[in-house]
């Protein structure tokens, strides 16, 4: 094959997001003859050694052209890729990507890259891992694509012809057990979601802002200042998690604030947690009662007394006492609530499915058996 060709079989992709940056991280993939060729006309390592004279895993300083030099910094990760570390302004990244290109490098995507040097199931776990909002949940996805990687070799099977083999008892004991932690691994890229509920004034508004950290809800109080769902992300514990502040729930004529209380129901009823919210500092109205009453009959509910600080006028069993204004009581809320969340972690080494199209493929791997 020309020599041509075979440096048109390296690909170069950008990793760090497009746009200004402090650095840009690019990748080059393919074969090191073929990256030393391409790469060797312009960097200079500081070590004045090549590109394949380079251990792998070792951070080399040098310079990338000539007479108008770029400072970089090289790492060859694995036999067949390197990274190029530079400065992260647009005009840094398109000169080294225009002076590979010229060499003969195919510029791709990311996305296109790690497609043609990895089966698709690992590839879904790549992509995963650039969605991960959390350090705890990124380190997970990375432990999984590892994981994924040996999947086929595992269980003993071919990812592009499932039903070509047969499953033994034993595989397809490991794959149940898998589809059972698809609800975990969804939320490793997608935030548990908790609503937070209650009549008017009961301090929704005030607990959200206290467990964001900051103000994402107007705090007033006139009953009916919440007429949407307010929602607002944050982490406990290393875990994503949404918060939506819902409107009052209560009886209304007014057809803008009954639109909002409609628009909360729809969130109780897809959230993961409920937050349900009195005001321990009053005596309970029926609207409280009933929605208490209907509320605990659902799974995973939380019963927040608010405004601990203030006299007890009301109570309810197995409540929890806070204090939103005044900051109290929210760390044993956060633990109750990640129980609630995640009341087991699967193991380190434990595969699971963390898309849809992972657990679409083990469903199917069980159906065809």
């Amino acid at each position: 094959m020309p020599r041509d060709q075979l440096l048109a079989a390296l690909t170069a992709a950008l990793l760090t997001p497009a746009g200004r940056g402090a650095v840009a991280v690019i990748r080059v993939r393919g074969a090191i003859d073929l990256l030393d060729e391409a790469i060797a006309p312009h960097f200079s390592a500081a070590n004045g050694k090549t590109l394949s004279e380079q251990p792998l895993q070792a951070i080399r300083f040098g310079h990338w052209g000539d007479s108008i030099t770029e400072e970089v910094v090289v790492c060859r990760t694995d036999e067949a890729t390197c990274e190029i570390n530079c400065h992260g302004g647009t005009a840094a990244v398109n000169r080294i990507l225009n002076d590979l290109a010229h060499r003969g490098v195919q510029t791709t995507t990311w996305q296109q890259q790690v497609s043609q040097s990895s089966d698709w199931l690992t590839a879904e776990c790549v992509t995963a891992i650039t969605r991960a909002t959390t350090r705890r949940t990124a380190l997970r996805l990375v432990e999984q694509r590892d994981l994924w990687m040996d999947v086929a070799k595992r269980w003993q099977v071919d990812i592009e012809s499932p039903s070509a083999t047969a499953l033994s008892e034993e595989t397809r004991t490991a794959i149940e057990r898998c589809l059972s932690w698809a609800e975990f691994g969804r939320h490793l890229i997608e935030p548990w979601r908790v609503a937070i509920c209650g009549r008017p004034n009961v301090g929704k508004s005030t607990l959200i802002n206290a467990l964001l950290g900051y103000d994402r809800a107007i705090v007033f109080d006139q009953p009916g200042t919440t007429r949407d769902v307010l929602t607002g992300e944050t982490a406990l514990a290393g875990w994503p998690i949404l918060f939506a502040d819902t409107a009052g729930l209560r009886e209304t004529p007014d057809e803008l604030e009954q639109a909002g209380i409609e628009r909360a129901r729809r969130a109780l009823a897809d959230a993961d947690v409920r937050l349900v919210v009195f005001d321990q500092s009053q005596l309970l109205t029926t609207d409280d009662i009933d929605l208490l009453t209907e509320a605990t009959k659902l799974p995973r509910t939380l019963v927040i007394a608010n405004k601990s600080d203030l006299e007890t006028q009301s109570t309810w069993p197995n409540s929890l006492a806070v204090s939103a204004a005044e900051r109290v009581g929210l760390e044993a809320l956060a633990d109750r609530l990640i129980a609630e969340l995640i009341p087991n972690e699967p193991a380190p080494d434990e595969v699971i499915p963390v898309t849809a199209q992972q657990a679409s493929w083990l469903q199917g791997l069980l159906a065809q058996q």
